[in-house]
């Protein structure tokens, strides 16, 4: 039996697979080896424990998993919950490319609360250049869709109306946002939170800011990889799932070639798995 996670920050969806082909399912909190300082503190269901317990081997893909020390923070952690079988941590970007391309390979893109990009090819990501997290990059992102919002918020460029509405909606005045993020560190998870009122703007200005924040994401993440390797392009991540029409638009209109775009990867990874680790 085989153990498959694909962790976040927020959450980890895991499966397990079976001699037998049969699959279970199972969900706990993000686990991520770069943001959080006691992984021990996740909260784990008895089914998945005697899962991790149980497995052959498990393959953990995350956000966070950036280097050597942060997959053995993951390694550790799975021993400290019983994992006897073999265990093997890769990036979120790695997970991306197998669950998107399999055996193929393709440039890969992540949309979620932040964003990445990387070259994925033989079955690993060969070539990306560096994320600069939460403050000086995740150009395309919840995150950054999040900034965006806020900033037109406080600066009055959003329309009256919107403007009008964030009030009732959050209440919320500079001293509260600074304080939330710079004293009480909430982050990346608190700014991007904001990212969902775009959908309640007119959908003019929505799509201006979606827009530009998707095309500051190409042309900073993916074109410089296409003038390196001429692979199509898949995204995964809620929001390149969401916005995926307006993300074709932009790809289509500077003739890149668009493979796959997904929320999840996870249904890719028990087929990448099923043909390269179960056979």
């Amino acid at each position: 039996m085989i153990l498959i996670a694909d962790s976040g920050s927020t959450k980890t969806d895991w499966v397990s697979i079976d001699a037998d082909g049969n699959l279970f399912f199972f969900q706990s909190k993000g686990i991520n080896p770069t943001t959080q300082t006691e992984l021990a503190n996740t909260d784990i269901e008895d089914d998945l424990q005697d899962s991790i317990q149980s497995a052959d081997a498990i393959w953990f893909y995350g956000a966070g998993i950036a280097t050597q020390v942060t997959a053995e923070r993951i390694k550790k952690f799975l021993r400290y919950l019983g994992a006897r079988g073999d265990i093997f941590a890769e990036s979120d970007l790695v997970g991306a490319g197998r669950g998107l391309c399999g055996v193929h390979d393709g440039i890969i893109g992540i949309l979620g609360t932040g964003s990445n990009a990387g070259v994925y090819q033989d079955g690993n990501i060969v070539y990306q250049r560096p994320s600069l997290g939460y403050i000086l990059g995740d150009e395309g992102g919840a995150l950054d869709l999040g900034k965006a919002v806020l900033k037109a918020y406080f600066y009055e460029t959003m329309p009256k109306e919107s403007q009008d509405k964030f009030y009732e909606k959050y209440q919320l005045n500079k001293e509260t946002l600074l304080s939330n993020i710079y004293q009480k560190n909430l982050g990346s998870a608190y700014i991007s939170s904001f990212a969902s009122f775009i959908d309640e703007t007119p959908e003019s200005w929505k799509n201006s800011i979606l827009e530009q924040s998707f095309l500051s994401f190409i042309q900073s993440r993916i074109i410089p990889l296409l003038e390196i390797y001429t692979f199509p392009v898949s995204l995964i991540g809620s929001v390149a799932f969401v916005h995926q029409d307006i993300i074709r638009r932009l790809l289509t209109n500077k003739g890149i070639e668009i493979g796959q775009i997904a929320q999840k990867p996870l249904d890719g990874l028990i087929e990448y798995h099923r043909k390269t680790t179960m056979r």
